[in-house]
């Protein structure tokens, strides 16, 4: 779910929309659809061997909004 995204790297959904999100997946030639019972369902292309799980594809997400909508945290 687009979720993930916004609670994993903490987005605000009012700076990065869905679909932003889908764009960026889209332009790394991933295979992007979107389930009711499933949420997302997010497909690489064979030849994005690095793209295997969820924080891979949060990875993506974060260097193509920018570093700086990401907010800064303490670790506890």
């Amino acid at each position: 779910s687009v979720n993930y995204f916004y609670e994993f790297l903490g987005l605000e959904p009012s700076k990065v929309t869905a679909e932003e999100i889908q764009r960026i997946f889209e332009s790394l030639y991933c295979e992007v659809s979107f389930s009711s019972n499933q949420g997302w369902t997010v497909i690489p292309p064979s030849f994005r061997l690095d793209l295997n799980l969820p924080e891979d594809l949060a990875e993506e997400v974060a260097r193509s909004v920018g570093y700086d909508l990401i907010p800064e945290t303490i670790p506890t």
